[in-house]
């Protein structure tokens, strides 16, 4: 096998090994933890466009709350008094940044499916 074929395969297995990676759970994690956080970083903070509030879920609050640090395992009572809140308080549109995949308790589930429905 010549140097360019090594070259070739090499390079081939290198996108393979990096394409399975990213599809992986570890390097969905690696992405999130280091890649989004750096890109946010480089960015910097920018302000809200006009006639439009951001409500940043982050660690602090979830320790103010007494709530998991993983936001997608919050009760779904939790946003459903954040939607009602922020309905009441004359939101156009409501937008969560979270994954809503599993079920939780059924309560709960209906509660923010409730509170999402009366927000129009």
């Amino acid at each position: 096998m010549t140097g360019t074929w090594r070259g070739i395969c090499f390079g081939l297995l290198l996108a393979a090994a990096g394409i399975a990676l990213f599809f992986s759970p570890w390097g969905l994690k690696i992405e999130e933890d280091i890649g989004l956080a750096m890109l946010f970083q480089l960015r910097g903070p920018r302000p809200a466009p006009d006639g439009m509030l951001i409500v940043n879920l982050d660690h602090d609050a979830s320790s103010q709350l007494g709530l998991p640090e993983n936001f997608s395992t919050w009760p779904r009572s939790i946003h459903a008094r954040m939607v009602d809140r922020l309905k009441d308080c004359g939101a156009g549109a409501i937008t969560f940044d979270v994954h809503f995949v599993e079920e939780r308790k059924a309560e709960d589930d209906l509660a923010f499916a409730a509170a999402i429905h009366r927000a129009g």
